[in-house]
């Protein structure tokens, strides 16, 4: 019996022991595996992220060689040789005539900051008004002026029929003066043609990508006519075979593959004045770094585990495993909600006075919890309400303003949440109206609502353009913005006489609007870019006009994407169903209300997982 019992701990010791090392082996080496693997994965993604961003870098400068090298080039030497001088006199028409018959150019044009031609080598050219002539002059005067508001001072117009002869084609490119008023340079656009020719087929014979990558040049027809040296006996081959997909727009400057003279390569393509320009390099190329980074990663991590799996087991003895595990065991059932259970290990002093510290911190951790709760619940409280202060809840908003009907409501997913809405007036005639979804919920999300929407608020308030207004925004929330939170936002300014809306779609969902007797239908046109997302971002301002009498619905993503038990999304085309089977008559606080009522009835039981929040405004009528 003695014998029997000093075995037996023995056995018990040893078979723990193997059955510790056999489970610890395993984790080592399966997290040795899916290490390796997401390494693996990781590179691959780089080396290709890297291989896509060559390649367009290549496409632009071709492009940039095609497209400007010489029609911008002759303009920006026009410009200097009789703009540059400091005189603040124009040169005559009879100057610019001789010139343009020297240097052979077509057309010489100044036009003054009203866009009126002032000086030309073609005198019926002078008075003609640039703004308000055909699509060509209209067109390349309004990017002449939006370039400069960015700072960029010259431009090149695709080739096309000139305003005053549409028998003409013409390329343009223009030149902005410092005293005022810009230069326009026009190209008769089959001599340009030829020159493109020209240059076209000597663009890709000393242009390199990476050690083994290049630029191949492709006409209308698919056939190569520029190649680097290497590749000479391509020109002349169809180029289409070489792509495993098509060159079309769903392609473009897209990341494909292909085999170009035997070697599998990575390829993207762009189209300038009808030619293809494509850029390759080698697959081969591309993932070497990869396979010889995730080797040597592979063997340091394997020596480290094997290492650290040695010391581990050598230090693992019977009495602390099973100590542990009964510990381990208590522990569990305190991260599962029973605060009341009591470790009882007292085979040793040290587990001793380890159980007795863990039952303390317990009893310690049970009254914090409490007192916290308590002290939360009531910040919670306040920080709710607060927020909803901050947003317009009286309706209607604006008594005695019959041209407009506005409302919006909100459902936070928890006590405070980072949706929001606003609507206020800035001058008699001008309403500002704005949704917004910050990424994230509760306090953090709530913080962050309260400083978009004040910035939002202020800058409108001050009078700003709607891309000014965003701009402005957008800087200032990436400042300290070490959480990396961002926000969508969709804000209009309504003209409440004549019913235009110019707005900006800041990454936010596309709203919905009703004209006459139609149903609701989605805005369709692409977002802009998230605000606190990049700085110096700029936004596009678009316009929409309502008739008296329509409709538009604003909301968060917390409507479209609220799930049912099967976790099935409530979705656009049922928000758009249920919108378009409203009666007509409802105005906008019962609308906010049937929308949000549906969404909720759709996902019955589930959770709310995200904020809920719409805004309806309809048109009545401008103020006569």
């Amino acid at each position: 019996m003695l014998n029997h019992k000093e075995n037996k701990p023995d056995r018990r010791n040893i078979k723990i022991t193997v059955s510790f090392q056999k489970r610890l082996l395993l984790i080592v080496f399966l997290f040795f595996f899916l290490a390796c693997v997401l390494l693996w994965f990781l590179l691959t993604g780089a080396s290709v992220k890297r291989a896509q961003q060559s390649l367009q870098r290549g496409i632009d400068d071709i492009q940039l060689d095609i497209d400007q090298a010489s029609i911008l080039s002759v303009a920006k030497q026009t410009t200097a040789a009789i703009f540059g001088n400091d005189s603040p006199d124009l040169p005559t028409n009879e100057e610019l005539t001789l010139y343009a018959e020297n240097n052979d150019i077509e057309e010489i044009n100044y036009i003054d900051e009203n866009g009126i031609i002032t000086r030309s080598n073609f005198t019926q050219y002078i008075g003609f008004d640039m703004r308000n002539a055909g699509e060509q002059s209209a067109g390349f005067d309004a990017q002449m002026r939006q370039l400069k508001q960015s700072g960029v001072m010259e431009y090149v117009q695709e080739s096309g029929s000139i305003s005053y002869d549409s028998s003409v084609q013409r390329k343009y490119a223009g030149v902005w003066l410092e005293k005022g008023g810009y230069v326009q340079i026009g190209y008769d656009a089959a001599a340009f043609q030829q020159e493109l020719d020209e240059l076209v087929l000597n663009v890709s014979k000393n242009h390199h990508i990476g050690a083994g990558g290049g630029f191949i040049i492709v006409n209308p027809s698919m056939q190569i006519i520029s190649a680097p040296k290497e590749f000479r006996h391509l020109i002349g081959i169809d180029m289409s075979g070489y792509l495993e997909e098509p060159l079309d727009e769903t392609t473009q400057e897209k990341l494909i593959t292909g085999e170009i003279d035997g070697t599998s390569c990575y390829c993207m393509y762009g189209i300038c004045e009808g030619y293809y320009i494509i850029t390759f390099i080698p697959e081969r190329e591309v993932h070497s770094p990869r396979t010889i980074t995730t080797t040597i990663m592979a063997l340091i991590l394997l020596t480290t585990m094997i290492t650290l799996f040695y010391f581990i087991y050598r230090l693992i003895q019977k009495s602390i495993v099973d100590n542990i595990r009964s510990v381990n065991r208590s522990l569990q059932e305190i991260n599962n909600g029973k605060l009341d259970t009591k470790i009882e290990v007292h085979d040793n002093q040290e587990f001793d006075t380890l159980s007795t510290n863990i039952n303390q911190t317990v009893a310690t951790l049970n009254r914090y919890i409490d007192e916290a709760k308590k002290r939360l619940d009531n910040e919670l409280s306040y920080a709710k309400l607060i927020q909803n202060s901050s947003i317009p809840s009286v309706y209607p908003p604006f008594p005695g303003r019959d041209e407009i009907d506005i409302c919006g409501g909100m459902t936070t997913a928890n006590e405070v949440g980072g949706d929001f809405y606003d609507y206020f007036f800035i001058s008699e005639t001008t309403l500002c109206f704005l949704i917004a979804d910050v990424s994230g919920k509760g306090i953090p999300a709530a913080m962050f609502m309260m400083r978009a929407r004040s910035a939002l608020k202020s800058c409108a308030q001050r009078g700003m353009e709607p891309a000014e207004v965003f701009s402005i925004v957008n800087d200032a929330l990436c400042e300290n913005n070490e959480a990396n939170m961002f926000v969508t936002v969709w804000m209009g300014w309504l003209n409440t006489s004549t019913g235009e809306i110019r707005y900006i779609n800041a990454g936010h969902n596309p709203p919905l609007v009703k004209k006459g007797h139609a149903g609701y239908e989605y805005i369709s046109e692409r977002s802009g870019a998230i605000l606190a997302g990049i700085e110096g971002k700029k936004f596009k301002e678009h316009t929409l006009v309502l008739d008296p009498g329509d409709s538009l619905l604003l909301y968060t993503d917390g409507i479209t994407e609220a799930c049912d038990p099967a976790q099935e999304e409530y979705g656009e085309d049922r928000l758009r169903e249920h919108l378009c089977s409203l009666p007509g008559s409802m105005d906008s606080e019962s609308i906010c209300a049937a929308v949000k009522q549906d969404a909720a009835r759709f996902a019955g039981r589930a959770p709310q997982f995200d904020d809920m929040t719409v805004l309806s405004l309809k048109f009545k009528g401008g103020i006569q």
